[in-house]
């Protein structure tokens, strides 16, 4: 896997691309009529949980390349963002929306933090990472907002 300064052209516009869901979503959800708040709620966390389940892959996939064999300390927490993420949406039956988007908001913080620390990274990730994981931060946030206010 080369290190370079830069990713692939590739890579920023797929990864921009990437965020649409989360920006058509927040936004049908907060300025749309309310009979599709359930709809675009659904489809927020749904996609935010195959997201937080693709960036644990990206991290299982960077170790097994990186290293024969892979270090059992990378691969567990590399499955750790698709198990929250699946135990936030089911948790739909007990826990409020709110606590939902609190809870991913906070797992993609922690992913970013893992990715943006670790030297296993090529160096164009952090900041790639950086631009997408606000995005999409902010993205729930508003939602979040909207939320919290009823």
């Amino acid at each position: 896997m080369p290190d370079t300064v830069k990713p692939a052209r590739a890579a920023w516009l797929l990864g921009l691309a990437g965020t649409i869901p989360f920006i058509a979503t927040s936004a049908v959800y907060c300025l749309g009529p309310d009979p599709l708040k359930g709809p675009m709620s659904l489809a927020l966390l749904t996609y935010a949980g195959v997201i937080l389940s693709f960036l644990g892959g990206a991290r299982w996939g960077m170790e097994v390349v990186r290293h024969s064999p892979p270090r059992a300390q990378v691969l567990i927490p590399a499955i750790v963002p698709s198990l929250v993420a699946w135990g936030l949406l089911v948790g739909a039956a007990w826990a409020p929306l709110k606590w939902q988007l609190g809870g991913l908001i906070a797992a993609f913080l922690v992913q970013w933090l893992w990715d943006n620390s670790s030297l296993e990274t090529p160096v164009w990730y952090a900041p790639l990472r950086t631009v997408l994981t606000l995005i999409a931060g902010v993205s729930m946030a508003f939602v979040l907002q909207d939320v919290w206010r009823g």
